[in-house]
């Protein structure tokens, strides 16, 4: 879906580059013809400005001369009319210089739009020519992300295994230590079988289930009568136990 969006767009793209390159063209004409008449306009109006200060020398000098021969043969009035044409002419050809340095930037203004469209022209000639791989590297870009949602998926997957299989074995090893302390609390209170008072635990005794063994009851014998003892014997007898 991904490269799908980007064709689409890699198209769009190339169209949009496409129909600004042919709306270039035209700008890019007129700009040309622009310098071109300008760069004419410039090149005739610099011959009219060197013909205009040679026919200015001219007339300055002429108008120099002739004050020069005839200034005291005319009155104020005609000297002042004088002055004033020749302040015109040289005015006159101050302006044509001011319009010949204009002229000059103008035409250097359209040179540098007409150089500036042109490589406009040329850079969006280059982006389309490189549409086709830019295309290409956008789809790679999508193909790597979907492998990286993938990997990242596939991680998430093996790290909830692995947090299950943990688990599991974390039961495991839990009850393995609780059955180790029931058998420790066992062994502590472990008594031999034999006798309370045993307490060599560490040896393997063994209960063994045999017949039971009768005996004999004691027959009732007569008690032997006891002599009578004389006197003497009895005094005798009487001393030895005091004495011992």
């Amino acid at each position: 879906e991904n490269q799908k969006k980007i064709a689409d767009g890699s198209r769009q793209l190339a169209a949009g580059l496409q129909q600004l390159e042919e709306g270039m063209q035209t700008p890019y004409d007129v700009s040309g013809q622009l310098a071109a008449g300008l760069n004419e306009l410039s090149d005739y109006h610099q011959q009219l400005v060197q013909s205009n200060e040679q026919l200015t020398q001219q007339l300055i000098g002429f108008l120099d001369q002739y004050l020069n021969q005839y200034s005291r043969f005319m009155n104020e009035d005609q000297l002042n009319k004088l002055k004033t044409l020749k302040d015109g002419i040289t005015q006159i050809n101050n302006g044509i210089q001011k319009e010949k340095d204009a002229l000059n930037k103008l035409s250097a203004a359209a040179s540098g739009l007409n150089s500036g469209l042109g490589e406009l022209q040329q850079g969006i000639q280059s982006l389309s020519q490189q549409t086709p791989a830019i295309s290409s590297g956008l789809n790679e870009l999508a193909k790597g992300q979907e492998q990286l949602a993938d990997g990242i998926a596939a991680a998430a997957d093996g790290v909830a295994t692995m947090r299950n299989e943990a688990g599991g074995q974390y039961n495991e090893l839990m009850s393995s230590l609780a059955a180790i302390d029931e058998l420790e609390v066992l062994a502590d209170n472990y008594k031999s079988f034999m006798d309370n008072t045993n307490n060599q635990n560490s040896k393997v005794q063994f209960l063994l289930r045999t017949e039971g063994i009768q005996m004999d009851e004691p027959k009732n014998e007569p008690l032997p009568e006891e002599q009578k003892k004389s006197m003497w014997e009895s005094i005798i007898n009487f001393f030895q136990r005091f004495f011992n």
